[in-house]
C-alpha cells in the first residue's frame, strides 16, 4: 500500500499491468471514491465562486427627514433579490446587508434626496458606506450627484474585504441646511468577487 503526493490517497501496490488479488480491485475502488469526493468538492466551490457567488441587492423605504438633520443611515428593509442560501444576506429585520462568507466584495449604492424646498445643492447630497456601524468609504464627491426635477441623486462604489457576519448600510448626507423636512431612500447592492 502507498499514498499518492498531493492528497495522500493510498493505493495499491502490484505488479503492474496486473491486479494481483481482490484485495487490490477494493483499494481501487476506495482510491477511485476519495478522488470522487475531492473533484466533487472542487466542483461545487467553483461553482459557487463563478456561477453563484454571494450577492445580493436591498432597497430602503423612504424616510421623512427634519430640516435640522443632515445625516441619516438609511434602513434597506425591502429585498430586490439575493442568491445566497436562505437568502440570507438580506437581513431585511435590521435593514443590513449580513456577509455571509469573508471575501472580496464590490459594493455599490445610489441614494435619492427629495424636498419641498431643494435650495443651492447640487454638491450638497453624498453618501457612504457604513460597516458594523462605522464608516468605511469616504462620501461620494460633487462629480456623483445629479440634479432631478425634484431633488438630486447620488452613487457610489468600492471593493471592500469583509468577513462573516459584518453588515453593510449606506449613510447620506446633506449639506445644506434649508428651511423645509427632505426624504431620502436608497438602493445597495454587494457582490462577492472572491472568497478568501
Amino acid at each position: 500500500m502507498d499514498q499518492t503526493v498531493n492528497f495522500g490517497f493510498d493505493f495499491p501496490e502490484c505488479s503492474r499491468p496486473l491486479v494481483a488479488d481482490a484485495s487490490d480491485i477494493i483499494q481501487l475502488k476506495e482510491l477511485a471514491d476519495d478522488v470522487d469526493l475531492v473533484v466533487q468538492g472542487m466542483y461545487d466551490a467553483a461553482s459557487q465562486a463563478i456561477v453563484h457567488p454571494d450577492c445580493c441587492r436591498m432597497q430602503s423605504t423612504s424616510v421623512a427627514v427634519a430640516s435640522t438633520v443632515q445625516n441619516v443611515v438609511l434602513s434597506y428593509d425591502l429585498f430586490n433579490f439575493d442568491n445566497t442560501p436562505g437568502q440570507a444576506m438580506t437581513d431585511t429585520a435590521n435593514g443590513v446587508m449580513l456577509i455571509q462568507e469573508d471575501g472580496l466584495y464590490l459594493l455599490g449604492h445610489y441614494a435619492f434626496y427629495t424636498g419641498t424646498v431643494i435650495g443651492p445643492v447640487p454638491s450638497a447630497f453624498s453618501a457612504r458606506f457604513i460597516v458594523n456601524g462605522v464608516a468605511a468609504s469616504n462620501w461620494t464627491t460633487r462629480s456623483g450627484t445629479a440634479a432631478l426635477t425634484t431633488g438630486y441623486a447620488t452613487a457610489g462604489d468600492t471593493v471592500l474585504r469583509l468577513n462573516e457576519g459584518d453588515t453593510v448600510t449606506t449613510e447620506v448626507f446633506r449639506a445644506n441646511l434649508v428651511s423645509g423636512n427632505w426624504n431620502t431612500e436608497g438602493r445597495l447592492f454587494g457582490y462577492q468577487l472572491l472568497a478568501v
